[in-house]
């Protein structure tokens, strides 16, 4: 990531010092008429010696400066202009306009451009503040170095341009050009007027976005569409919603990759695209094999599902559901999708297949990422996908899905609706060198892992405790055996926090210390020499009340799970030695409004289920354990609840 970083920075430093040199002896012109018509040309009076169509002075044959009489006059002296606008409305062009480069054309938030093809940029061109409505393509860049949007390089911010009804609102077919601060297919009344595409991209180096964002909405087709080229850089824009997380401005889909290595979306955790409420994918990367395979895809840093939203005058982060939040297919290589928030999605937060043998997919890496949300209001919000966290399928080879030796980064997955990590055979492929590791992976509705493949991993078995040490045997030697906390009470193996790992020896065996008193369960994985993770082998540590394997050293009182609940939640204790317990439940007045364990424990681990009958609310639960080989050693804590009807 360290030296994707260093490329970014070095290739934006590039872009902006190009712009820097943005030439300054340019013509200056106010245009006066919106009309645009076969008189509307730099005009030269046949009955005077003088070429007034390059003498500098802006007028056409009726005397008015027109737009095209201005740019007219620029092409004629060879040199840039830069244009403001006294008069206000539509000027419905006859045909394309060509600055010079170098020119500034400056709407002002004045002037509505209506046309076929609009303008075609070369160099250097900074074109702002101008609505663009029923033409088929706005804007057309050629070349380099120009600037749709805002300024960056002027201490005087202009306003960003208004794309509407376009068939494609901005054409980039050249190198190392920004486009920010705009509006595509909604303008700032929130006023709609849907664009085919909003920006398409075949050219290298560009940036969408970066310094100021762009609002990308309504666009039939995809918000941004990127093919050949490579190297550009998406980062800061609001794609299918608005800065105040409108719903109702989905695109079709949000960004389209097709043929095109090396693109990066997103940028740090400050300047991140919100990509939320489109219809299909809000990110599509797909290769041209045998041409393209996408290769090198970097996808960090964005809100994938989710919008910031004020509600009630509380800022939240609510559901904005893409169909998918990222789909890679046809033989995309080398993705890196890393520390984005991937939640809210209708189907699956990611979802990755290939479908016969040139779609093959694969050498992908998934880290750091939450995929599935836990917001820690009181009580806590989930918002999750609909369907899987990550959805593998078909012809798929070597994902790599959170952290392994010194790569990647665990990622969090829990709460979505369907599996944590789905794993399926498809289109007569089965996904191969799939190496789950050191991940964060509870509570999803349709298991953690759900390994739906022929001749699937063999989980570890024969797991048991005794003295401290986690034992368990594995069919091949040298396999890495990852050791997980887990809950007891989840319906399905779980991965709440990574302990370690150890490696099987000889015989297949594998031995594993473990001497947390809280920790009550485990569940453990294989992954074999190949990169194949096994699915998860679940372990109790607590066998059933006063029948532990593990004995702690210290009195201990664990958080309530689940928090909050409705109507039971499952207490835990620990207890050093034979004690006399008490474990009650309080309410905010001190009331008891629950006698939970009143009585004698051995030694061990022990829990209790409270089936609430009292009213929602916050709750207290308090522990009073006296040793009863010595009642100098008392143990008292209390902890909080919170019951939801």
């Amino acid at each position: 990531m360290k030296t994707n970083w260093i490329r970014v920075s070095l290739v934006l430093f590039v872009i902006l010092g190009a712009l820097q040199s943005r030439a300054q002896a340019q013509l200056s012109f106010t245009v006066n008429s919106l009309a645009d018509d076969d008189s509307s040309y730099a005009y030269d009076d046949p009955n005077t010696p003088e070429d007034e169509s390059r003498d500098g002075k802006c007028g056409d044959e009726l005397g008015r400066c027109t737009l095209r009489a201005a740019i007219d006059e620029s092409i004629n002296m060879d040199q840039p202009v830069d244009l403001g606008f006294s008069v206000s409305g539509t000027i419905n062009l006859i045909d394309v306009l060509y600055p010079v480069d170098g020119s500034s054309i400056r709407g002002e938030n004045k002037i509505e451009i209506a046309g076929g093809q609009c303008f075609e940029i070369g160099k250097n061109t900074l074109i702002a503040g101008v609505r663009f409505n029923n033409c088929f393509t706005a804007i057309t860049v050629t070349g380099s170095q120009n600037t749709i949007g805002d300024n960056i390089i002027s201490s005087t911010r202009f306003l960003g341009n208004t794309f509407l009804n376009c068939y494609i609102a901005v054409a980039i077919e050249g190198d190392s050009n920004k486009v920010e601060g705009n509006m595509f297919g909604v303008d700032t009344t929130n006023a709609i007027g849907p664009n085919q595409v909003g920006i398409m991209i075949t050219g290298s180096v560009n940036a969408v976005g970066w310094d100021t964002p762009n609002t990308i909405c309504k666009c039939n087709v995809a918000g941004i569409s990127i093919s050949e080229g490579n190297s550009n850089f998406i980062a800061w824009n609001y794609i299918g919603t608005n800065a105040a997380g409108d719903t109702g401005l989905g695109n079709k889909q949000g960004i389209v990759i097709g043929g095109s290595d090396f693109n990066t979306i997103g940028k740090n955790d400050l300047d991140f695209n919100v990509i939320a409420g489109n219809e299909v994918e809000g990110i599509a990367v797909s290769g041209v094999p045998p041409d393209s395979y996408s290769d090198g895809t970097t996808i960090q840093y964005n809100k994938i599902g989710v919008t910031p939203r004020t509600v009630n005058g509380d800022f939240q982060i609510v559901a904005l559901p893409n169909q998918t939040g990222i789909a890679l297919t046809n033989g995309v290589q080398f993705a890196t999708i890393s520390n984005n928030w991937v939640a809210g999605n209708s189907v699956d937060g990611i979802s990755i297949f290939g479908y016969d043998a040139d779609s093959k997919t694969g050498r992908h890496v998934i880290e750091g990422n939450d995929i599935g949300i836990i917001i820690e209001d009181q009580p806590p919000r989930y918002v999750r996908n609909g369907g899987n966290g990550i959805d593998i399928q078909g012809n798929v080879e070597d994902v790599l899905i959170g952290a392994s030796g010194s790569d990647g980064a665990p990622n969090s997955i829990v709460r979505n609706l369907g599996a944590g990590i789905r794993v399926a055979s498809e289109f007569g492929y089965t996904p191969s060198k799939i190496r789950i590791r050191k991940n964060k992976i509870y509570q999803n509705a349709g298991g953690n892992l759900n390994f739906q493949v022929s001749g699937s991993l063999q989980a570890p078995t024969g797991l048991a405790f005794n003295a401290g040490s986690l034992t368990g045997t594995y069919p091949d030697p040298d396999q890495t055996i990852d050791v997980y906390k887990s809950d007891p009470s989840d319906s399905f193996p779980s991965e709440y926090e990574w302990l370690g790992s150890t490696t099987t020896n000889a015989q297949g065996a594998f031995s594993f210390p473990i001497s947390d008193p809280t920790v009550q369960a485990v569940s453990v994985t294989a992954t074999d020499t190949a990169g194949n993770t096994s699915d998860l082998q679940k372990f109790d540590l607590v066998t059933s009340a006063g029948q532990e394997s593990l004995l702690p050293t210290e009195f201990a009182l664990g958080q309530n799970y689940p928090n909050p609940f409705n109507p039971s939640t499952t207490i835990s204790f620990a207890l050093p030695v034979r004690s006399s317990v008490r474990l009650q439940v309080i309410d905010l007045l001190g009331r008891v409004v629950a006698h939970l364990v009143d009585g004698e424990f051995e030694a061990g681990y022990q829990r209790t289920v409270w089936n609430a009958t009292v009213a929602s609310g916050l709750y207290f639960y308090r522990i009073e354990a006296v040793a009863l080989n010595g009642p100098a050693k008392k143990f008292v804590d209390v902890k909080r609840m919170v019951l939801i009807k």
